[in-house]
């Protein structure tokens, strides 16, 4: 994807660019590079994708990330492969929010607690795609 910022601007809070933002910028991409899907497929394509590039960023492993989803690993590594750029924004979105919830806090938070409020955030919006 194009965008008009960077990852770092995002990581380093200067441009707020939040998961659904994203999402929907990723759908509007597949949609464009696979005009033949149908917008069902186009969604469950986006899901597929999006779930490749978070359990990448959470396992940072292709054949561990090919078995939790249950997915091909030349399809895992196509992905990967043509989503570098969506990989970047996606933990620089992921690390805003962590980086968010210390400045909220004035810096009086647990990493383990951060990590809860980083999880329970991911989990809320994963319960909308049903991931």
């Amino acid at each position: 994807m194009e965008w008009d910022f960077t990852a770092t601007e995002v990581l380093q809070g200067k441009v707020k660019y939040t998961l659904d933002e994203f999402l929907r910028d990723l759908e509007e991409e597949l949609t464009y590079n696979f005009e033949s899907l149908t917008k069902e497929q186009i969604k469950q394509f986006t899901r597929l994708v999006y779930q490749i590039l978070y359990f990448t960023f959470i396992k940072n492993n292709p054949k561990e990330v090919s078995k939790t989803l249950n997915q091909d690993i030349e399809l895992v590594k196509t992905v990967l492969e043509a989503n570098q750029d969506n990989l970047e924004m996606l933990e620089s979105i992921i690390m805003s929010q962590f980086m968010r919830n210390i400045d909220e806090t004035n810096g009086f938070i647990t990493e383990s607690l951060n990590l809860e409020l980083t999880n329970a955030y991911l989990k809320s919006f994963h319960s909308k795609l049903k991931i």
